[in-house]
């Protein structure tokens, strides 16, 4: 046993034979993605509490080797630990997180703690077999390499923090622009917006805040003109893949921003920012009584999500024409492709189960298409696959015929 920085410490040396021949109790949390790192508590017999945490280990228990092989080894149909009911019961915290043991010849006082009025206003199992044990304050060890992370950890946590707080955007990175009614600026303005644009690898991201000025109204659906807005409502959408330039342009400059005209591009669903996209303004986030507030609140949340905002160093002000219409050029050949094969990529969809009942999702579609037509890349795929007609498959079919027949029957029955 060691002092460090005024945490008590052990290593996996110091669980000698006696050692576990005291312990009295343990409580193991696995990782996940739900809960986070997991974790190895154990108390002994003479109100000393050890805790190893698997933060830094890869596999959890599993790398702790042969001196914890005796606690985690499982039954013969492996529904259970070895030690269950082998001179040791299971409990259960008020939340049923991971698994926790508690020794016969504790077990008794344990649950009359666990029953008593302080017992029930303890948050951790631990905590009660220590009040079983007659002590309010147990001891506290922990694991050397748990302690050693746990400081590695808060010096990059630290190191990060500054780091950020030297990059974050301020408030000249949001460029707001005005929204009119219709896209004409002489029919009044209506709200503003302003998008921040990143690029990773070769794509485009961009996030975009709307605030709407609200009006007052004299009655439902009737507002007063010449009024002063009573509120700023904000708004904010996520592009995670951006064609075309990142605003959205006036009448009369469509045709050059976009290469297309009006009706044409109408087909183009693709392109991020048309007029189409303009009303859509994303979530909802909050409502403010000053625009100022509502401009702040859209930079706080900016940089409170700078993994996808990015900061004032990869920020940029515009995407580049050239690798838009290069990305452009990729998709629009994808979509002659899919036209010329159209009828093989059909046939594969008609014979596959899609939605699948695992968690591939559409992979084996996709690797048959692949198959079948040599010609069609996956890259090609992730281009036109949202119009791929998948209620053509077999899957879905037998869905449809069910809630058919389910409304059949209904419709019967309300005669």
């Amino acid at each position: 046993m060691a002092q460090n920085d005024f945490v008590k410490t052990f290593d996996l040396e110091d669980l000698t034979e006696s050692f576990w021949k005291k312990v009295v109790f343990w409580h193991v949390q696995y990782s996940s993605s739900w809960t986070g790192p997991g974790f190895l508590i154990m108390v002994t017999n003479d109100r000393k509490r050890y805790l190893i945490g698997f933060e830094d280990l890869p596999f959890g228990e599993l790398c702790l080797g042969e001196k914890l092989n005796h606690i985690f080894q499982w039954s013969k149909d492996r529904k259970k630990y070895a030690i269950e009911g082998n001179g040791w019961k299971r409990v259960r915290d008020k939340h049923d997180i991971g698994k926790a043991f508690v020794r016969d010849d504790v077990y008794e006082s344990f649950m009359e703690a666990y029953s008593s009025e302080e017992g029930a206003a303890m948050r951790l199992l631990d905590d009660i077999v220590g009040l079983a044990l007659g002590t309010k304050e147990l001891e506290r060890f922990t694991y050397i390499r748990t302690v050693k992370f746990n400081e590695k950890f808060r010096k990059e946590m630290k190191e990060f923090k500054e780091e950020h707080e030297r990059n974050k955007l301020l408030p000249e990175y949001l460029k707001w622009k005005p929204l009119y009614v219709n896209n004409i600026k002489d029919n009044g303005q209506f709200g503003e917006y302003a998008v921040l644009i990143t690029k990773k690898d070769d794509d485009y991201r961009a996030g975009k805040f709307t605030i709407l000025f609200q009006k007052p109204q004299s009655s439902p659906m009737h507002t007063e003109p010449g009024k002063e807005p009573e509120c700023y409502i904000l708004f904010e959408k996520s592009y995670y893949d951006v064609y075309g330039p990142a605003f959205y342009p006036e009448k009369g400059e469509t045709d050059d921003v976009f290469g297309s005209s009006y009706k044409e591009r109408a087909f183009l669903k693709w392109i991020s920012f048309d007029e189409g996209d303009m009303t859509d303004y994303g979530k909802f986030l909050r409502c403010f009584k000053t625009l100022e507030e509502a401009r702040n609140y859209a930079l706080v949340f900016a940089n409170a999500n700078s993994h996808f905002y990015g900061n004032k160093i990869t920020v940029i002000d515009k995407i580049d024409s050239k690798k838009d219409h290069e990305k452009r050029l990729k998709r629009y050949e994808a979509y002659q492709m899919f036209r010329k094969y159209y009828k093989e990529i059909i046939d594969v969809v008609l014979d596959f189960e899609y939605p699948h009942g695992t968690c591939v999702g559409p992979y084996f579609v996709i690797s048959e298409i692949e198959e079948r037509v040599p010609e069609i890349s996956r890259d090609m795929l992730h281009y036109f696959w949202e119009d791929l007609p998948l209620t053509l498959s077999k899957t879905t079919q037998r869905m449809i015929e069910k809630e058919k027949q389910k409304s059949m029957k209904i419709l019967s029955e309300l005669k």
